[in-house]
């Protein structure tokens, strides 16, 4: 499979490929000041809609980077690409991937060479720090051109914010995951839980100690099953579900201008309630198992409580005769001081700020997440099922077929409810340290209140950097 590392277009002198992240966002630095203060790249996006795009002349030779999400996507991006220059003779769009284990190190080196893929997929907020280091386009005055409007109002505006930093918009989104609960009704019933609602998808709220009181009743009274687990149990730690229940109280880890966030009266309850169903309660699933190893216990029927995003792909999906038990997808339960919540995902296409033609790489990112474009994709794909459109203007699910009418009960009821996670380019360093500091509170060798203040001394020189 060959990628642009692969097959790199001709460096012009200057070329800082082969450069550290760290040297990358030094060199970028100057950059990084014009963004912060409103001026240079603020004023870079131009206001170039459909309209002034379409007049793009002569031959344009676009590329395009996308990780490898499934086994077919690179093909499924090249077919795109050969049917966009059926209506685009000038423009010849070249696509490219890489694996999902290189993505740092190859959108580090990539942005920092002298000719980087015109148009890049990034993932969840991978695209913040390099915006705020200067290496991609700001789109703003384009998607908010009143050419684009029909399309601009197409995507919520909690998706939008997805993808806003410092005020301007940095990509089109065209597709989003949600953190959230896939929990078996029988055992949960069975153990005295009620107001879970009815239905494949509930947005009931469930408290903290509902949730709690439940899950331990299940890991008591059949042994063997347990009540809890979430994606954090894997050995990775991942941050990300502590994070869930810090938003589910009302709580956030950075504000929107980059300052810390986390406080001890919304985080501490959040992170104590993990700590005690899995150190006091002992009703999780044993710390170490594998994402695939919980899918596992939880489609045997041995799990009452599974956090994941896409549940309904992941659990529920791969057994066509259905799972053995009542099963329902729900938000992560309320704390005392929130509501129901879940840490929103989004994929989103981002024009290089180098690109030698803003205007054919801006028309292409258009048409990469255009409605027509993102049902087919999505539905030839992912059938459907837990990869769910930025966009609310498509037919993609069919309310006769459950598990679709799920996914879109999904998308409407439970999306809205979505935080995205830190949007600030030291992110990386956020994520390994809360990680390193969840670990420690499912181990039992610290607090909650020891959590919240050991995290918050981590991050906040990073912060400052």
């Amino acid at each position: 499979m060959k990628s642009v590392v692969e097959e790199p277009r001709p460096e012009r002198a200057g070329s800082q490929a082969g450069k550290s992240r760290r040297d990358f966002l030094k060199m970028s630095a100057v950059s990084g000041a014009a963004l912060a203060s409103g001026g240079v790249l603020a004023a870079c996006g131009g206001s170039s809609s459909t309209k002034t795009a379409a007049k793009t002349s002569g031959p344009v030779r676009l590329t395009t980077a996308k990780f490898d999400w499934v086994p077919n996507d690179l093909a499924y991006q090249q077919k795109l690409a050969t049917q966009f220059h059926q209506t685009h003779p000038n423009i010849t769009v070249v696509p490219a991937s890489y694996p999902t284990t290189t993505e740092a190190a190859y959108l580090t080196s990539q942005y920092a060479s002298s000719s980087p893929p015109d148009i890049v997929y990034h993932a969840d907020n991978t695209w913040v720090e390099f915006a705020a280091a200067g290496a991609l386009l700001d789109i703003t005055d384009r998607v908010k051109d009143p050419a684009y409007a029909k399309d601009y109002e197409a995507i919520p505006q909690h998706v939008w914010d997805s993808v806003t930093y410092k005020g301007r918009i940095w990509g089109i989104p065209i597709g989003a995951s949600l953190d959230t609960q896939i929990v078996n009704l029988d055992l949960l019933e069975a153990a005295g839980a009620t107001g879970l609602g009815s239905g494949l998808v509930s947005p009931e709220p469930w408290s903290y100690d509902d949730m709690r009181t439940a899950v331990a009743e299940v890991s008591k009274k059949r042994p063997g099953t347990y009540g809890f687990a979430t994606g954090g149990n894997a050995a990775a730690f991942d941050w990300t579900y502590a994070l869930n229940y810090l938003y589910s109280n009302g709580g956030e880890l950075v504000t929107s201008d980059g300052a810390l966030g986390l406080n001890q009266t919304t985080a501490e309850p959040a992170w104590d309630l993990l700590r005690n169903i899995v150190v006091v309660d002992k009703a999780a699933a044993p710390l170490g198992l594998s994402t695939q190893g919980l899918v596992s216990l939880f489609t045997a029927g041995k799990l009452a409580v599974f956090e994941f995003s896409a549940v309904i792909a992941t659990c529920v999906a791969p057994n066509p005769k259905g799972l053995p038990f009542k099963w329902q997808a729900r938000l992560i339960p309320a704390g005392p001081s929130g509501s129901p919540a879940g840490r929103l995902s989004t994929g989103v296409w981002c024009v290089s700020k180098k690109t030698t033609d803003p205007d054919a790489a801006f028309l292409y990112a258009e048409y990469l997440t255009s409605a027509s474009t993102v049902t087919n994709y999505v539905k030839s794909m992912f059938g459907g099922l837990d990869v769910y459109p930025a966009r609310t203007d498509i037919s993609l699910w069919d309310p006769k077929i459950p598990l679709q009418k799920a996914s879109r009960e999904m998308f409407l009821e439970l999306f809205p409810h979505g935080k995205p996670g830190p949007q600030v380019p030291q992110e990386a360093g956020i994520v390994h340290a809360m990680g390193t500091q969840y670990e420690a509170l499912l181990q039992g060798k610290q607090s909650a209140a020891e959590m919240v203040k050991n995290t918050a001394s981590a991050i906040t020189p990073l912060l400052g950097a």
